[in-house]
C-alpha cells in the first residue's frame, strides 16, 4: 500500500524542512535588530541562522504530520521569532546561556505546543473540520 505525497513520511519531511528554513531565515534577519547589533555593511549572524533553524525544527515537531505546508511555514516563522525574543529575554533577566539552548528548546517548544492547537488539520482553530466549540476545547487542552 502506497501513501500519497500528502500523507505519511513525505509530508513529515516536507513540513520539517519548510519550518526549519523559515525559522532560520527570519531569525537571521530579525536578531540583529532585536539585539541592536546590525551595521551598515550587514554582516550575517551564523549562530542566529543555525539556532533559528533549530527553533523552527523544534516548533514543528509536535505537529509535523497534522498540518498543511503553509501552516508549517508559519509555525517555523513563529519559531524563529520566538527564538529571537526568547534569547533577548534570557539576556535581560541575566540567564547564563551562552549557546541560547533555553531559547531554542524551551521557548520554541512552548510555541510548538500552542501551534498544534492553532494549525492542526482536524481539530485546530484555523483548519479544523469539527465545530468551533470542539476546536476551542482542543486548543484549550
Amino acid at each position: 500500500m502506497y501513501l500519497a505525497r500528502n500523507q505519511g513520511t513525505p509530508k513529515i519531511m516536507m513540513n520539517t524542512i519548510i519550518a526549519g528554513a523559515a525559522g532560520g531565515l527570519i531569525s537571521a534577519l530579525l536578531k540583529p535588530f532585536i539585539f541592536r547589533t546590525y551595521s551598515h555593511n550587514m554582516r550575517y549572524d551564523i549562530s542566529a541562522l543555525c539556532n533559528g533553524t533549530l527553533g523552527g525544527l523544534v516548533s514543528i515537531t509536535g505537529a509535523c504530520n497534522n498540518v498543511q505546508p503553509v501552516a508549517a511555514f508559519f509555525i517555523g516563522l513563529g519559531g524563529g521569532i520566538v527564538y529571537c525574543f526568547g534569547a533577548r529575554l534570557c539576556i535581560l533577566v541575566e540567564v547564563d546561556d551562552p549557546i541560547e539552548a533555553s531559547a531554542v528548546h524551551g521557548f520554541c517548544g512552548v510555541w510548538g505546543l500552542i501551534a498544534v492547537g492553532i494549525f492542526d488539520n482536524t481539530k485546530g482553530l484555523l483548519y479544523g473540520t469539527e465545530s468551533i466549540h470542539t476546536r476551542g476545547v482542543f486548543f484549550w487542552v
